[in-house]
């Protein structure tokens, strides 16, 4: 499995923006949060980013309650998925936060690009479950 350091992480959070903002492109993106009945007690997750750029790296960001498993499933209007591996540790010094990156295909360049998460809370009796959807649109690859 991949370990790269928080300041890593934030580096390449930071070199993604750089590059959507030089090459001009306008993010889209839309949040639904969705959760299980006000009648049982329930955990609220919100995705904080969306960022993908084509022939490059995908970084999807989540926010939530400490303790969750998340999965991630990244769909393309161009065709194609990606799947996250079950999420079980956060982002090392938060509490909640998650973040996945993944390496998102030339074909996907300036497309729509949807991210569904899916978290549990297997400590939870009786287990508690939330989803969230992204919308964004895929940056085109840099030069």
């Amino acid at each position: 499995m991949l370990h790269i350091t928080l300041y890593k992480q934030r580096l390449i959070t930071l070199l993604l923006l750089l590059a959507i903002i030089l090459t001009g492109i306008r993010l889209e993106q839309q949040f639904i949060t969705l959760h299980f009945p006000a009648s049982t007690p329930h955990h609220a997750i919100v995705i904080t980013c969306a960022v993908a750029v084509a022939g490059g790296i995908g970084q999807l960001c989540v926010s939530t309650d400490a303790g969750a498993r998340i999965e991630i499933v990244v769909s393309y209007a161009s065709g194609g998925q990606a799947h996250s591996p079950l999420l079980t540790k956060q982002t090392p010094g938060t509490r909640g936060e998650y973040r996945w990156m993944w390496q998102v295909p030339r074909s996907a360049a300036g497309t729509q690009a949807s991210a569904q998460v899916s978290a549990s809370w297997p400590s939870s009796s009786p287990q508690q479950g939330a989803q969230a959807v992204a919308v964004f649109r895929v940056a085109p690859a840099l030069s």
